[in-house]
């Protein structure tokens, strides 16, 4: 009896332990499953972090330009949402042939936030890391762009491994002597940022093909690139008309310094600006008077309305003041 005994309650104290073993090893399991969906969890987040970053971040290159002592001076600007880290820069050169005549490839390191523009890209102001390969890399203080008569693809690469590209373009040789000749000397820039705005609080610009209606301290600029081979000097009766479609009510903007901000509130009144040979720029709208620092109020319409452009200008040297209107613009305002 004693030894029947006996052997029941080992047999208990072994069904004991193999339920022990059995409840750890589901606890084990539960706490390596728990553990491989956080890391997954952890890496899907992380992954559409990265992805909507790269989504949100957009970077162009606003202006670009040979100087005469045959430098690159572009500026870079931030229209993203996040900060952009630009890493690589590729340049190009065509005489015309389809295959590229020149090529660099250099490494930079030049953060910019939303918002900020970075000038004077290609200058002193930055480093450049020309690659060659198998050949060792060479630091320089400026990018020069050989010859004035190729057109150069200019392209920055962001860390994320977003691009912004632009094409510089030899003046035009269609426009010589006073520049009245055999094209525009001011042409609208064909590109997808080439007519923004920002208004009330805003700190970076959109398109402002469609956009809200009746906003406050509204900033209207457009991208324009001087065709000709010499200087152009911008007055401060420069308009912007904003024509309603069905009524023709027409909104006047005088242009305004380029350095204004919806927000902070800072409309600066135009006092000057020089467009270079070949180079794009922004010109900015908003005040009520030519040289005035008064916002101009958006119609708080809801329709089409027609934009165009009558910009007065002068070529440096001269005395005679000229014009030329910009072809319309088609806005919906919302």
């Amino acid at each position: 009896m004693v030894r029947f005994l006996g052997r029941r309650a080992v047999s208990g104290a072994i069904s004991g332990m193999f339920v022990v073993l059995i409840f750890v090893a589901a606890v084990s399991a539960l706490l390596a499953y728990n553990t491989s969906l956080d890391r997954y969890n952890q890496a899907v987040s992380e992954r559409n972090r990265m992805e909507w970053e790269r989504l949100n971040e957009k970077v162009v290159i606003s202006t670009a330009e040979r100087l005469g002592d045959g430098t690159l001076n572009a500026a870079i600007q931030n229209v993203g949402a996040v900060t952009a880290h630009l890493v690589g820069l590729w340049l190009s050169a065509y005489d015309g042939n389809s295959e590229p005549k020149w090529q660099h490839q250099y490494s930079i390191d030049v953060w910019i936030s939303p918002g900020e523009t970075k000038y004077n890209f290609g200058q002193s102001n930055y480093t450049y890391t020309l690659i060659k390969p198998g050949q060792s890399a060479l630091t320089l203080s400026s990018i020069y762009l050989p010859n004035a008569s190729w057109t150069y693809t200019i392209k920055i690469i962001t860390e994320r491994g977003n691009a912004a590209i632009y094409q510089l373009t030899p003046p035009s040789p269609s426009v010589t002597g006073g520049g009245g000749g055999g094209g525009y000397p001011l042409i609208i820039v064909a590109d997808h940022y080439n007519f923004q705005y920002t208004a009330g609080t805003m700190t970076s610009f959109k398109s402002a093909y469609v956009k809200p209606k009746g906003t406050e301290r509204t900033l209207y600029r457009i991208l324009l690139n001087n065709t000709t081979n010499r200087r152009i000097i911008l007055y401060e009766n420069s308009t912007m008309l904003q024509i309603q479609g069905a009524v023709g009510a027409v909104t006047e903007r005088y242009i305004v310094s380029n350095q204004s901000t919806s927000w902070p509130d800072n409309l600066k009144p135009f006092s000057s600006q020089v467009m270079n040979p070949g180079s794009s720029q922004y010109i900015y709208f908003a005040a009520k008077t030519p040289g005035g620092n008064q916002w101009q109020d958006e119609p708080n319409k809801s329709d089409y309305y027609l934009v165009g452009f009558m910009i007065w200008f002068m070529y440096e040297g001269e005395t005679e003041v000229r014009s030329i209107s910009l072809p319309s613009i088609v806005q919906e305002l919302q």
